[in-house]
């Protein structure tokens, strides 16, 4: 077995439970949109409440990837 170096640290993998922490943000993210009056301001003749709403379903899907894709490489 190789020893480490003095300057070398082991580098530490996070465990499924971190990663499944990371899930909180598709959760709590929906909140944030509350904040935003429904009717004004508008992009392109649609209010901004429904582009946030669309930027959430995103936001969802691309974090549940994110820790589905890590949890199955740690297993």
């Amino acid at each position: 077995m190789a020893r480490r170096r003095s300057g070398e640290r082991r580098r530490k993998s996070l465990g499924p439970r971190a990663w499944g922490l990371l899930l909180v943000v598709p959760i709590a993210a929906p909140a944030l949109v509350i904040v935003v009056r429904p009717d004004r301001p508008r992009l392109c003749g649609i209010p901004l409440f429904y582009w946030l709403h669309l930027a959430c379903c995103l936001l969802s899907v691309a974090v549940t990837t994110v820790v589905n894709h890590k949890i199955r490489k740690a297993r």
